[in-house]
């Protein structure tokens, strides 16, 4: 029995494969190879919001794979996370998908996650950490989160200072076009005081 093994399999390897036996007359059989690239797919969109303190839940399925992936792992911002102790994270594989877990999520869980199997394309997602309705932006050049808003009270703080400048402000233009009609009556005067007479 003769048979044909090719490792690291791609696709110019694909097409028809003929076994010849040394008969007479020859026999031949004909296979045709197909090669399919397993591909990763964590499910939902490729962004998701969550809030801070809630718990953090990526499924990550390989498509057209042929056999299951010997391993599946994890990246956070490009940094492997499958055995970091660092964090409250839980990690899963079965069969051909894994699994990923992270409790009480804070503003350094959010990023960009990487699911990377073994012979199959890795697929992202990214993930964004939010108090209430207010989002946080990914500073991508020094792999840092920060808050890109502050909470609602200072938001409203901020606004209520904003409007008190602007009305104050309004009041100085106000007073500035009004100065010189004003300045015309001598009656009326706004910068000194004038004592009665006696």
């Amino acid at each position: 029995m003769w048979e044909l093994s090719i490792r690291d399999v791609r696709h110019t390897d694909e097409g028809m494969y003929e076994c010849q036996l040394t008969t007479h007359p020859p026999v031949s059989l004909f296979f045709t190879l197909e090669v399919v690239e397993a591909q990763a797919k964590i499910k939902g969109p490729p962004e998701l919001h969550i809030h801070f303190g809630s718990k953090l839940l990526l499924h990550c399925e390989v498509e057209l794979a042929t056999e299951p992936p010997m391993y599946v792992f994890w990246y956070h911002n490009e940094t492997m996370i499958n055995y970091d102790r660092t964090r409250e994270l839980h990690i899963q594989k079965r069969g051909y998908s894994s699994s990923l877990a992270i409790h009480n999520v804070t503003w350094t869980e959010a990023g960009v996650y990487t699911c990377d199997p073994h012979l199959a394309k890795a697929t992202n997602i990214t993930v964004h950490v939010g108090m209430g309705h207010h989002p946080i932006a990914l500073q991508r050049d020094r792999g840092e989160v920060t808050p890109s808003r502050a909470p609602s009270s200072t938001i409203s703080f901020f606004s209520s200072t904003q409007q008190q400048h602007g009305l104050v402000l309004k009041l100085h233009l106000l007073l500035l076009f009004l100065l010189p009609f004003l300045s015309s009556l001598h009656s009326i005067s706004f910068f000194t005081s004038f004592e009665p007479r006696i």
